[in-house]
């Protein structure tokens, strides 16, 4: 699944985006969302993977790599780095969504392997 989110501070918004592809590349699932902006690009960047894995559980998927160009967030995810910012509950709900554990992938873009709970 890969996610991202984009800003626009001018009017208050941040647009959240993922998209899950199968392992032929083809797409099976997309969703966009649209929120007020929380005033921190990381929360908007985890609150995208968060959007993604509850919409991905929703039809039945467990077992996901999740690729984010925020490597601040990945490594809150993966426990590398901590936050006492409003972004650390989120990662906190993202790491429980995770039933057997997160195991990072060094890939071209930052990624992390989760299992998630049904």
């Amino acid at each position: 699944m890969n996610v991202d989110a984009t800003v626009d501070f001018a009017n208050g918004w941040t647009g959240l985006g993922a998209i899950v592809r199968n392992s032929r590349r083809e797409v099976i699932l997309a969703g966009t969302w649209r929120c007020s902006f929380p005033d921190d690009v990381e929360f908007s960047e985890a609150l995208a993977i968060f959007k993604g894995l509850k919409m991905a559980r929703a039809v039945g998927l467990h077992l996901l790599v999740i690729e984010s160009n925020s490597k601040n967030v990945i490594d809150l995810i993966l426990g590398k780095i901590k936050s006492y910012k409003k972004v650390s509950w989120l990662v906190s709900e993202i790491q429980d969504m995770a039933v057997a554990g997160i195991t990072y992938l060094n890939l071209f873009l930052e990624s992390v392997m989760l299992l998630l709970t049904c």
